[in-house]
């Protein structure tokens, strides 16, 4: 489990890729964050 949040409160929307370790989010103000999960 972890956490994630963004400059505008965290994000409302998220989904794992194939790859298991990148992480695509979408904050309120409408941006696409892609994360990269480390040490899983």
């Amino acid at each position: 489990m972890a956490t994630f949040r963004g400059e505008f409160g965290g994000f409302n929307c998220c989904a794992i890729a194939a790859d298991g370790v990148t992480v695509v989010a979408g904050d309120w103000s409408g941006r696409v964050h892609f994360l990269r999960l480390e040490g899983v």
